[in-house]
This record gives C-alpha cells, structure tokens and sequence, in this order.
C-alpha cells in the first residue's frame, strides 16, 4: 500500500473512531445480507418476524441463525479488521502479530491452560449469576440459551464440524482480531499502561456479548486472551485459546449427545461439591500459565508501539 493510502499517523483516538466505523458498517452490511439470505433461501423472515427466535425449532430458523452467525463474524470482525490493517499499517498478518509462530510449547499451553480453567470458569459464572439482574435480562438470557441449544443439535459428524466452524472457529479468529488484535493496542496506546488497555478491553469484550449473566467469567478469559498477546506478540495465541475454549463447548456437547456423558459434565465446578475440581483447576492453569510467560521473550506486538 503506497503512503498516500496509508493512515498510520492517525492518532489512537482517531484510530478508535475509524475502528469503530468499519465494525458498526460490517455489522449493518452482514445483517442486511443475513436477514435477505435467509428470505430468499430458507423463507424465514427475521427482520419482519424477531418473534421467530422464540420458536428455534421450526424450519429454516436455525439455519437462517447459521447463515448470520456465519456473516457477522465476516462482516462485523474480520474484514472490519483486515481493512483497518492494511489502513494504518499496510499488512493484514504483521499488524497483530499473525506472522509470527509461537511455537507449539505457546500453543500447549494456552490450550491446556483453557482446559484447565473449565471448573472455575463455570464456578464463577453460577456466582454471576446470582446477581439481582432485572425481568429483561434474565428473559434475554434464557432466549440465548435455548438459541445455543438449538444451535448444538449435532446429529451426526457434519453438523459437528459446521457447528466447530460457526461457533468456534470463525469467533476465535474474528473476535480476537479486533478486540485483542486492534481495540486492545488502542487502549494500551490511550493509557500508557499494557494493564489498563487489556481490562478494558476484557470488559469491552465481555459487554459487547450482551449476555450479562455471564459477564465475569467471560470478562476474565478476556483478560487472559489479552496478557497471552501481549507476552507473545503473537495474536495465534490468544485465538489458540479462544478456539480451545469455544470448541471444548461444542465437543463435550456432541460427546453428551451421542457417548452417553452426563447433561451435568457441562457444567462441573458450578456446584459446591465440584470446588475440590476447581482448585485443582486453578493450579493446573496457573502452572500452564506461569510455563507460558517463561517461554515468552515478553515482546511488544507491534501494534502497541
């Protein structure tokens, strides 16, 4: 890209603003496409008829989720990101680090950190919930729930990959894009202080979901996706990480369904006779995580700098 096009002299704030330009203008376009997708191919109207979510069950409504799920990620993180890389730095896969290998002991570590995080992920979020929250929030969560359920009905191996692809795979890659990848450089750059930039960005992250019962525990992972970025310079980790996260979900969902695991393995370490598992838990992760600092050179991604 020649320096004419290029807007690396943008300040942070301004970097901000077009940031948020492009992924308010990816979610507008994705959706518009989404909700006429879903018409033409499944003659489901969501934008006419919301009410539809209620009813998950009916034909073409999970597939019209698909479809959207599918283009919002697209739309609204990853190629809102790629065209704010190349604007302000020229490159797609240097900007956050994308070219550089982390290495499979990075790699191992996020993974089996997240693994054992499971437990007191859970934990804190059945103490999350416990909070007063008001009629709306709590409506909007049971929604959400149903929706996910419906959403992970795997009959058989095909719909465990698509349901890996929508729900794992192109969340990890688009939300650590721009949250970790773009917005949390940003708020490194406007507080001078790599701690304040990644718990913003952990709470941006977290709000950004609208599923406030579950805010912590996700705000936490946030943060954690953040420092793994920030030690390695290297955003495949902190996707590691996420993918780990959100594809366990989907696996042990396929394993309940058609191995004959327990509906209750979902949610271990959410009861207080599973604290014993969420100790050993902590430990585990913190010693997954304490071998991934000493491993990292502790490098700046080049877009802090």
């Amino acid at each position: 890209m020649t320096e004419t096009l290029s807007l690396k002299n943008l300040s942070p704030f301004r970097r901000f603003f077009l940031l948020t330009a492009l992924v308010f203008l990816g979610l507008v376009i994705s959706s518009i496409l989404g909700f006429l997708l879903s018409r033409v191919f499944f003659d489901t109207d969501l934008f006419r008829s919301p009410e539809l979510l209620n009813t998950p069950e009916k034909p073409g409504v999970i597939d019209s989720l698909r479809t959207m799920q599918v283009l919002q990620s697209l739309g609204t993180f990853i190629f809102p990101y790629a065209v704010y890389a190349l604007l302000v730095s020229g490159s797609i896969f240097a900007y956050a680090g994308l070219h550089k290998r982390p290495g499979i002991f990075l790699i191992l570590m996020s993974a089996a950190g997240m693994i054992c995080l499971v437990p007191f992920v859970n934990f804190v979020a059945t103490c999350n919930e416990q909070l007063p929250f008001p009629d709306w929030v709590i409506e909007s969560e049971k929604q959400a729930a149903a929706l996910t359920k419906a959403f992970l009905q795997m009959p058989d191996i095909g719909s465990l990959l698509l349901s890996f692809l929508i729900v794992a795979m192109l969340p990890a890659i688009g939300e650590e894009c721009i949250f970790r990848g773009a917005l949390q450089p940003l708020f490194i750059r406007i507080f001078r202080n790599h701690h304040a930039g990644i718990w913003l960005t952990a709470i941006v992250f977290s709000a950004v979901h609208m599923q406030f019962m579950g805010f912590f525990p996700r705000m936490l992972l946030g943060a954690l996706f953040g420092y793994w970025y920030q030690w390695s310079g290297t955003l495949w980790t902190s996707i590691t990480g996420h993918l780990v996260n959100n594809g366990f979900a989907v696996l042990l969902s396929f394993a309940i369904q058609h191995a004959g695991l327990p509906v209750t393995t979902e949610t271990l370490g959410a009861s207080a006779s599973d604290l014993w598992l969420v100790g050993v838990g902590i430990i585990g992760a913190v010693l997954a995580i304490i071998a991934f600092y000493r491993n990292c050179d502790i490098q700046i991604p080049d877009t802090a700098v």
